[in-house]
């Protein structure tokens, strides 16, 4: 994705990539790992953290972290109304601070950095 593409536009072009592959995916973590993950496709049009950063404030990114909160769980034992998507984890404070300081080097949340490292995990299970 060249750098010189406004970021406006980059936006829009992420959003379709994502609705594009979200065709074809069988579980939200394939459309996840695709665009999200290591090396996912967020990472290519928008290379620098504050862009990432900036992204995560879009109305294209509200709308593909709603097509992967629609697609399939890809569990199929597990129905979508006996979970919330929500979940409390105690960590110890070391722990907690350093995934704090490389969500802020990566530019993104915590909560993105944790998804990530949590579906790069699944990948073989989901």
């Amino acid at each position: 994705m060249p750098k010189q593409m406004p970021f406006e536009k980059r936006c829009k072009e992420a959003l379709k990539s994502v609705e594009s592959f979200a065709k074809t995916a069988n579980n939200w973590g394939e459309i996840h790992n695709m665009f999200l993950g290591i090396g996912g496709k967020m990472f290519e049009f928008f290379p620098e953290a504050s862009e990432r950063t900036k992204f995560s404030g879009t109305e294209e990114y509200k709308q593909i972290k709603q097509i992967m909160s629609d697609a399939p769980e890809g569990v199929p034992d597990m129905p979508r109304d006996q979970v919330s998507g929500k979940f409390v984890v105690r960590l110890p404070v070391s722990l907690h601070a350093a995934l704090v300081r490389e969500a802020k080097e990566e530019g993104v949340s915590l909560n993105q950095l944790c998804e990530v490292k949590l579906a790069v995990q699944l990948r073989a299970v989901v």
